[in-house]
C-alpha cells in the first residue's frame, strides 16, 4: 500500500524537477546572451565617441542605441519567461487530465 502512495507523487515531482531545471536555464540563458548582447551601431558609436572625447561626435547615437538595446532585452527575456510559463502550464494541465483519467478508471 505504500509503495502505491509513493507512485501518485512520482509525476507531480518530475514536473517540479522539470521547473526548476528549466527555470534555471532560461536565467542562465537571459543572464549568458541577452543581457550581454550589443547592437552593432551601438559598439560603433561607442568606440566613434571613445576617440573623439572632447567633441562628442555621435550626436546621441549612443544613448539611442542603449535604449533600443534596453527594450530588446526586455522583450527577448519576457518572451522567453512566457515561452516557460506556457510549457509549464501545458505541461500540467496534460498531468491532470492524465491523471484524473487514472483516477477514474480506478473506480
Amino acid at each position: 500500500m505504500r509503495k502505491m502512495e509513493l507512485r501518485r507523487y512520482v509525476p507531480l515531482l518530475l514536473l517540479t524537477l522539470f521547473v526548476w531545471v528549466t527555470i534555471t536555464v532560461v536565467f542562465v540563458v537571459i543572464e549568458s546572451i541577452i543581457v550581454p548582447w550589443r547592437p552593432p551601431q551601438e559598439t560603433y558609436w561607442s568606440i566613434v565617441n571613445y576617440l573623439t572625447t572632447p567633441y562628442r561626435l555621435d550626436q546621441g547615437q549612443e544613448e539611442f542605441w542603449s535604449m533600443l538595446r534596453n527594450i530588446l532585452q526586455i522583450i527577448l527575456s519576457g518572451l522567453l519567461v512566457l515561452a516557460w510559463l506556457y510549457t509549464w502550464y501545458k505541461l500540467s494541465k496534460k498531468l491532470f487530465w492524465v491523471e484524473l483519467g487514472k483516477e477514474k478508471l480506478a473506480t
